[in-house]
C-alpha cells in the first residue's frame, strides 16, 4: 500500500457513510424493504452503514446488474473497491457514474473528486489533477480536494505549494497536520542559499506547530550551518525536554550533533535528568543504557532499562532492549519483539516508525508500545 493510500484511507469512511445517508432512514419502509428478497441501493446502504461491506459491495453489484441503479451507487462501489485496493475496478465504476446523464453538479464533482483519489493512489498524478481541475468551484473548498492537491503537489516536487494545501486541509478538516506541513517547508527549503530565510521560516513554524520535533531539527541544523552552535543547541535541548524524540534513529541523530557541537558527557546528564523527572518516553533510558553499555558497564545498562520496566507500563522498544543486553537466548526465543509502535486511534502494531498510520491514515498518532 503507497503512502497516498495512507493519507485518503481517513476520507474514506466520511465519504461512505455521507452518500450512504443520502438514501438510508431507519424507518418502517426501508425495514420492510429489506425483508425483501429482490436487490437493492436502500439495502446495500443499511449493509454499509451496518458495517458490513463485502454484504454492501454484493448488493451493490445485484442492484447494477439488475440495471436499477443510480450514480450514487457507482461511487460508493468505487469506493469500496478502492479500501479493497482494487484500483481498476474503483477506476471503472466512477468513470460509470460521470457517463450518467441525469446527473447533477454535486454527482459529477463527488465524481471526480472520487475519480482523482484512485488515479492518485494509482501513481497517475497528471490525471488526478486533470479532475480536480473539472470540479466545481463550490467544491474547491472541500477538506478532501485540498488533501487530494496537497498529494499532487508532493508528488511533482512542488513542496512549497503541498505545504499551502496540507495547512489548508488541516484548518477544513480540524485535523493535525503539523508534521506533515513542516517536512514540506523543510524539503522545499533544504538546497536554498538564504538560510536567513531558512531560520526564519523555520523559526515561524515552531510557534505555529510547537508540539513538532522535525522542523525544531531542521532549525537546529540551519543554526549550525550559520555558525550559531549555542542557538542550534538550544533548539536541540528544547526537543528533548518537550519529549518531541520519536525513534532511535533521532537518538543517533542526537548523539551526533552532541558528539559535534557539545560532549556526549553532556547529552548524558541532560537524558539522566528526564529519567530523573520520571518521564515515560523510552529514549531517555534508552540512550543511558547505551551508553553505560559502551563503557562496559552491563550491570548499570541493564538496570536502568529494568527500572523502566518495574516503574512504567512495559514497552516492547524497552523489553528488546533489556532480553538484547540480558543475553539469554531462551528469553530471546520467549520474547520475540518485532512491533514497537501502536497506532493510538486504531491500535495497529508496527516495528518502524511512519508520520502517517498505515492503517487509518491519522498522523503523529503511533506511540511507543
Amino acid at each position: 500500500m503507497s503512502y497516498p493510500t495512507f493519507l485518503v484511507l481517513l476520507v474514506l469512511a466520511a465519504v461512505l457513510i455521507i452518500l450512504a445517508k443520502k438514501f438510508f432512514r431507519r424507518d418502517r419502509f426501508l425495514k420492510d424493504e429489506i425483508k425483501e428478497e429482490k436487490p437493492s441501493t436502500a439495502k446495500a446502504c443499511y449493509y454499509l452503514t451496518d458495517g458490513r461491506r463485502s454484504e454492501a459491495m454484493e448488493e451493490f453489484k445485484q442492484v447494477i446488474l439488475k440495471g436499477d441503479a443510480v450514480p450514487e451507487a457507482y461511487i460508493m462501489l468505487s469506493a469500496l473497491n478502492r479500501l479493497q485496493g482494487n484500483l481498476d475496478k474503483a477506476v471503472y465504476f466512477c468513470e460509470e457514474a460521470l457517463l450518467w446523464h441525469e446527473n447533477g453538479d454535486e454527482i459529477i464533482s463527488t465524481a471526480l473528486n472520487e475519480l482523482a483519489k484512485n488515479y492518485l493512489i494509482a501513481g497517475k498524478a497528471y490525471n488526478a489533477q486533470n479532475c480536480l481541475l473539472k470540479l466545481s468551484k463550490k467544491f474547491h473548498n472541500l477538506p478532501a480536494v485540498n488533501l487530494i492537491n496537497a498529494e499532487i503537489c508532493k508528488e511533482k516536487e512542488d513542496f512549497e505549494t503541498a505545504g499551502r494545501c496540507y495547512s489548508k486541509y488541516e484548518t477544513l478538516s480540524g485535523k493535525e497536520y503539523g508534521s506533515i506541513v513542516n517536512e514540506m517547508y523543510i524539503r522545499h527549503l533544504k538546497n536554498t542559499k538564504d538560510n536567513a530565510h531558512r531560520i526564519k521560516t523555520f523559526r515561524s513554524l515552531i510557534k505555529k506547530y510547537p508540539e513538532c520535533g522535525n522542523v525544531r531539527f531542521a532549525l537546529a541544523t540551519a543554526l549550525f550551518e550559520d555558525g550559531k552552535n549555542e542557538q542550534g543547541l538550544s533548539e536541540i535541548k528544547a526537543i528533548i525536554a518537550n519529549d518531541l524524540i520519536k525513534t532511535k534513529e533521532e537518538m543517533l541523530e542526537l548523539e551526533n550533533i552532541f558528539y559535534r557541537y557539545s560532549t556526549i558527557d553532556e547529552l548524558f546528564h541532560i537524558m539522566s535528568s528526564k529519567i530523573a523527572l520520571e518521564s515515560e518516553n523510552p529514549i531517555p533510558y534508552l540512550f543511558v543504557s547505551s551508553y553505560y553499555g559502551k563503557k562496559n558497564d552491563t550491570t548499570s545498562a541493564q538496570e536502568v532499562l529494568k527500572a523502566y520496566i518495574l516503574q512504567f507500563q512495559p514497552k516492547a522498544i524497552i523489553v528488546k532492549a533489556y532480553v538484547k543486553l540480558a543475553n539469554d537466548p531462551i528469553l530471546s526465543r520467549l520474547l520475540r519483539v518485532n512491533n514497537i509502535y501502536r497506532c493510538g486511534l486504531c491500535n495497529v502494531e508496527l516495528g518502524d516508525y511512519t508520520a502517517v498510520c498505515p492503517s487509518c491514515g491519522n498522523v503523529d498518532s503511533l506511540n511507543y508500545q
